[in-house]
């Protein structure tokens, strides 16, 4: 069962999505540096830079997560669905969406919102998180002080390619 996750949403969700499960899950991003990352950290094989690319290597996937928060991005994913697949949208944009209503019918997908989750859910996520099913050491790209952060802030959001989770540190 193939499975396509748009853009790191987080790269847990990403561990979770696959995780013992047997799901093959390829990524994409426009972002060279981010898939780096995601092959190098986490050994993920299928990873691509564009949506041709990725057609061409699936006719298409049973899931796809979007985590953009793009408008155009969002659109563009509706191609990205295999007939009877789901198209789940994490992340919310402000603008409308708008797509082929007889592509959408053609492919007799199923379209998802997806922002919230169960307790359990967060029960999970921390049982993984404590038996080492999750590597929080390679979601942590650095840990800086709290202090440091306004001088540090404008250069860590210009490199969001290069980085997966900061960890502020309260206590020094």
């Amino acid at each position: 069962m193939p499975f396509l996750v748009l853009r790191f949403l987080t790269l847990g969700a990403d561990q979770f999505s696959g995780g013992g499960s047997g799901a093959d899950v390829s990524l994409l991003d426009l972002d060279p540096k981010r898939l780096n990352l995601a092959k190098e950290r986490f050994g993920f094989t299928d990873c691509y830079s564009d949506i041709a690319t990725a057609l061409d290597a699936n006719e298409g996937y049973d899931a796809v997560f979007d985590a953009t928060g793009h408008k155009v991005a969002i659109e563009a994913g509706f191609s990205l669905v295999a007939h009877g697949g789901s198209y789940i949208l994490v992340s919310v944009v402000k603008e409308d969406i708008t797509f082929s209503d007889p592509e959408f019918h053609k492919r007799e997908m199923r379209l998802i919102g997806s922002r919230n989750a169960l307790s359990g859910d967060f029960d999970w996520v921390m049982s993984a998180i404590r038996d080492g099913s999750i590597d929080t050491d390679a979601l942590c790209s650095e840990v800086i002080r709290l202090k440091d952060l306004p001088d540090r802030f404008a250069g860590l959001s210009a490199d969001r390619g290069g980085i997966i989770k900061v960890i502020v540190d309260l206590e020094t």
